[in-house]
């Protein structure tokens, strides 16, 4: 994860060419619990933890999690559940306008239910194809 060469086993940590954050971190041998850190493209959840015997300090216990495609796939998910949010939402408004066609029907105004019905699938038909959606019945000049 860190790229460290084979000879870093025993070196202090200042001397293994750690960049930033990062090396400050695990030089202070202090107490870390799931700290991020950037090291060149990677996103690194550290946990550091002193160890000892019998009072007497003999080094730092640390552990890596390269969290990198975590946060990746986090933000897929938001991004998914963002898009099933706005799919809810025009599902209802889908629903409220056959509604409309059906209460139009129901009460024998059946041209009208067929030229809001036409309408609805003209505006729908130019947002498909990449247009404004004008003429709508919602958009039109008020």
């Amino acid at each position: 994860m860190l790229g460290l060469p084979a000879q870093a086993d025993g070196c202090p940590v200042r001397d293994l060419g750690i960049a930033g954050s990062l090396s400050e971190l695990l030089d202070s041998g202090r107490r870390a619990t799931d700290e991020i850190r950037l090291t060149g493209d990677r996103v690194l959840a550290v946990n550091q933890t002193p160890a000892g015997r019998d009072g007497r300090p003999l080094g730092t216990v640390t552990t890596l999690r390269d969290t990198t495609e975590l946060l990746a796939l986090t933000g897929e998910r938001d991004s998914v559940r963002g898009f099933v949010e706005a799919l809810r939402a025009q599902a209802h408004e889908a629903a409220n306008r056959l509604h409309t066609v059906v209460t139009l029907i129901e009460l024998n105004r059946e041209q009208e239910a067929v030229e809001f019905a036409t309408a609805e699938l003209a505006a729908s038909q130019q947002l498909c194809e990449g247009r404004r959606g004008e003429g709508r019945r919602g958009d039109q000049a008020r």
